[in-house]
């Protein structure tokens, strides 16, 4: 279908990365530090958290390859199905958590519009559809999408390794038929690691686009007043079929949970990985290793922990001592695991995030 562009409106737009910010961050654990040039024992910390012992908490659970059938229409195709009795998934994927999620079906929704993926996504991107209620008000969206990320009971936005500025057009949210969007994001995020996503679209109500303004600050206020957005979620598997999440990210530490994908063919194999990590930095189009800043000789305490078939494993990790405080910027970590059964097949897990120091009060 072709796309009905509403001429002569368009609107300067940047789309860059936002950042996390270490304001309000509490202490992390002690459990790092350089010694003398005879080596330092290094360990990362285990968290107590629920979650840990399997038992307690899976922090996601219920997304299988697909997406829910529709989004905030109030009818039966917009619905999502209720969790059977003791399930804590529903017939499409969705996790039981997040039916009544603020972000997912909260006030900033449009009802009137649905926004879901058509057929597998994968790593790179996918296919979705926009359509808006045949009877409801005009509806219409810009060109760019935002994608996040569901870690630790949140929705994080997915860390922006390149930027776009420009102009942006908008278009009418079709009611005859939906709009189908092929939409490529690797080389705006690069390729997603397995974990449960939700590409989101900004919609504006034609009446507040088509209204008289005295300038184009009173419009841009008047627009951001009325945006509401559409969310279309999913799944990402991969090998292995862990999602290694991050969060209280600070310039010099964070916390780390590994847990195993949900989904009709979850992978019951259990993992172990070791204390090592390393830190990269996303500068001149490109993943680089950061530099050590430890001026002492170090080495990593040869232990095992688990990821369990069941559960989640946490850690807190400070790497201060290793790397300094981290400036502005887009990192990843990187640590190695491996099936319980086989110790010499490391296999590469990687999570993108945010830096930003705070501004006011520094020294």
């Amino acid at each position: 279908m072709k796309k009905r562009k509403l001429t002569g409106i368009c609107l300067a737009v940047c789309v860059m990365g936002a950042a996390v910010t270490a304001c309000s961050a509490q202490g992390q654990a002690e459990n790092g530090s350089p010694a003398s040039t005879e080596g330092v024992q290094y360990t990362d910390g285990i968290a107590e958290e629920p979650g840990n012992d399997g038992e307690d908490g899976k922090a996601v659970s219920g997304i299988v390859d697909g997406t829910v059938s529709g989004q905030g229409t109030g009818d039966e195709a917009g619905s999502p199905a209720e969790p059977a009795d003791g399930q804590g998934e529903t017939e499409g994927g969705l996790p039981a958590e997040l039916l009544k999620d603020s972000y997912l079906n909260g006030p900033d929704t449009c009802p009137y519009v649905t926004f879901v993926s058509d057929g597998p996504v994968t790593a790179q991107g996918g296919r979705f559809l926009l359509s808006a209620a045949e009877d409801g008000d005009l509806w219409r969206y810009d060109e760019f999408e935002i994608l996040k990320r569901y870690m630790h009971g949140e929705w994080s936005q997915v860390p922006i390794i390149t930027g776009m500025c420009g102009n942006t057009s908008y278009y009418d949210v079709p009611a005859d038929e939906p709009e189908a969007m092929d939409i490529e994001w690797q080389w705006l995020y690069g390729e997603l690691p397995p974990g449960i996503y939700c590409l989101e679209k900004n919609i504006f109500p034609g009446k507040v686009l088509d209204a008289d303004y005295e300038d184009m600050d009173e419009k841009t206020i008047a627009m951001e007043e009325a945006k509401k957005h559409v969310c279309a979620p999913f799944a990402i598997h991969g090998e292995p079929d862990i999602q290694m999440e991050v969060w209280d990210v600070t310039p010099t530490g964070l916390k780390l949970q590994f847990t195993h994908m949900p989904g009709k063919a979850r992978d019951t194999t259990e993992y172990d990985f070791g204390s090592w990590y390393e830190l990269e930095q996303y500068t001149e189009g490109e993943w680089k290793t950061l530099p050590v800043y430890a001026e002492a000789e170090y080495a990593w305490e040869d232990l095992a922990y688990s990821i369990p078939a069941e559960g989640s494993q946490v850690l807190e990790i400070d790497w201060e001592w290793l790397y300094g405080s981290l400036e502005d910027g887009t990192y990843r970590i990187h640590k190695n695991i491996y099936p319980e059964k086989d110790a010499s097949r490391d296999l590469s897990m990687y999570t993108a995030f945010w830096v930003e120091k705070c501004r006011e009060g520094e020294e």
